[in-house]
């Protein structure tokens, strides 16, 4: 690959052997585009990929080892996800977690079943899931055989964690996803959060995080769909645009939880016994939401709701 060895060093270390490979056998106009794009990234103040920010994970031909640079290519992938976080989460060659700002870890994972529950405890790094979502059956299942029954499927602490077009699946009498107190920064975006229809798993989402989002999820058979728990941490926080089916409580904050400057809107919530319930009667914007057949909403600051009959 000439131009890789020769005049064009300075991005070297944004394409794999196996991209490269890739790129080497497109047509000239592709290699065009994909080359001029990484001089772009390149010039821009060495702003790309690196090395040790991105990681692929596939449960099939995965190897969980960090010997002769695996994980960081497609064609080299870890096998766990579990894997990846860990070695992720840490300055590279060192046992200490990572707190740099100016960078982001990604996590690739390659469509499949991963039998693991998912702990992380980090920062600024992204776990998404390759491959388009499919009633649960397809793209990144997580937990897939649901034998997870303790503490949650995922549980993550830390500050600009990402969840993004995962499907995770619970039967036992657990959250599904956790995200831990001191959180911030979190997005969960895109997920199939999924329990079954008998509303086993306690929580589908349950949080204690200021300045998130939780966007575009679909949140299935939980006793509750998304849960602030009592004394949680509720500040600047975003949950919109999610459909929450077959749950007893569709989003329910307790009334010990410090909602403040919050935003609950363009939800939907079908089948629930309490839609939309505000506990702590505070500063929390609950907005434009379909609801079916009831919803609560004592504390809303705005009104436009909507409950179907």
């Amino acid at each position: 690959m000439t131009w890789v060895k020769g005049g064009l060093t300075m991005i070297k270390n944004y394409f794999s052997v196996g991209e490269a490979n890739h790129i080497n056998n497109m047509n000239k106009e592709a290699q065009n585009v994909q080359l001029g794009s990484a001089v772009r990234t390149a010039l821009m103040g060495d702003i790309g990929w690196k090395d040790d920010e991105r990681y692929y994970v596939d449960g099939i031909n995965g190897l969980d080892t960090q010997a002769n640079d695996q994980g960081k290519s497609i064609d080299k992938a870890f096998k766990t996800i579990q894997y990846a976080a860990n070695v992720a989460r840490l300055v590279p060659g060192t046992a200490s977690v990572a707190t740099n700002k100016d960078r982001r870890k990604y996590i690739f994972i390659m469509p499949g079943q991963y039998n693991e529950q998912v702990v992380c405890v980090g920062n600024n790094i992204s776990f998404i899931g390759l491959g388009q979502k499919s009633g649960g059956n397809y793209g990144v299942i997580i937990n897939f055989n649901n034998a997870i029954a303790a503490t949650a499927v995922v549980s993550l602490t830390g500050e600009g964690l990402q969840l993004i077009n995962l499907t995770i699946s619970c039967n036992q009498a657990i959250p599904i996803v956790l995200i831990n107190a001191t959180s911030r920064g979190i997005l969960i975006s895109g997920c199939w959060i999924k329990g079954i229809v008998a509303k086993t798993p306690t929580i589908g989402i349950s949080c204690k995080m200021d300045d998130s989002v939780i966007e575009d999820n679909v949140i299935f058979g939980c006793a509750t769909g998304i849960d602030v728990a009592a004394a949680a941490q509720f500040t600047n926080v975003i949950v919109r645009r999610n459909k929450l089916t077959t749950v007893t409580d569709g989003i329910a904050l307790a009334n010990t939880c410090v909602p403040d400057n919050s935003e609950i809107s363009e939800n939907k919530v079908v089948g629930s016994t309490s839609s939309i319930v505000n506990g702590e009667n505070t500063d929390v914007i609950i907005t434009d939401n379909m609801v079916k057949p009831v919803e609560t909403d004592a504390g809303s600051t705005s009104g436009n709701n909507t409950t179907l009959a």
